[in-house]
């Protein structure tokens, strides 16, 4: 039986392309000052369409943390890498409020889970900072007792470190706990940590990518109580 849910937050969450292609945009644009040729190196390095705001399925922006997006800016800029890891996470927070945008029926399914007892948390390769901030803005910050990003010192997915933390917050087994994501990434972290892997095609995944690491498919997260009360 499950007992706890461990989700990912960017494409199962909320919307990831209506949130952060506007989002990545401005924050490009931002970094180099509205150069042309200085967007366009920052857009390509991170497979970004900037024209089309199209992102690539294998682009960091899909499951890298923003350390590993941020690695790919950083020999583009003057900072070091601390200190635009800073600047980026400070602009992505704040152009991402912006645009954020809830996945359908975010609230209300959240809520039919809540009402089965079940423990929420949240992991994500973003930042710590950021996922307050979204969860806060989206009015549903209360509904999680652990909140995790990429700096919040359990590493980041596909490692196990986030929901085995999420684990032993819980007092649970691995096998009571599920962990639900649109990426591979965010499978794989589960499977690694004994826990139910659970993949959503809301993201740029297919269910081709998902079905080598994913235990259950769903297309959408409002199928997610009803397969958790079949479980």
């Amino acid at each position: 039986m499950i007992k706890a849910i461990l989700f990912d937050k960017d494409g199962t969450l909320i919307d990831f392309e209506a949130t952060f292609a506007p989002a990545t945009a401005n924050v490009i644009e931002a970094l180099a000052e509205g150069q042309p040729d200085k967007m366009a190196a920052l857009a390509d390095a991170v497979d970004f369409d900037l024209e089309g705001l199209v992102i690539s399925p294998g682009s960091q922006l899909v499951a890298g943390s923003l350390d590993n997006i941020v690695s790919c800016w950083t020999p583009h800029m003057p900072e070091d890498h601390a200190a635009l890891l800073a600047r980026v996470d400070a602009l992505y927070v704040q152009n991402s409020l912006e645009s954020l945008a809830p996945v359908d029926r975010l609230t209300e399914t959240l809520g039919t889970l809540m009402s089965r007892s079940l423990q929420l948390g949240v992991a994500t390769n973003d930042s710590h900072q950021a996922a307050h901030a979204h969860l806060d803005q989206l009015s549903i910050a209360h509904m999680f007792g652990f909140v995790v990003g990429f700096d919040s010192g359990f590493g980041e997915k596909p490692q196990p470190g986030m929901v085995e933390a999420f684990i032993n917050h819980c007092g649970l087994s691995p096998d009571e706990i599920a962990m639900v994501g649109d990426s591979v990434h965010d499978c794989a972290a589960g499977r690694a940590a004994g826990a139910v892997a659970i993949g959503l095609t809301t993201g740029l995944a297919t269910q081709d990518d998902l079905a080598p690491h994913a235990d259950h498919i769903l297309p959408a997260l409002s199928d997610l109580p009803e397969l958790i009360d079949r479980m």
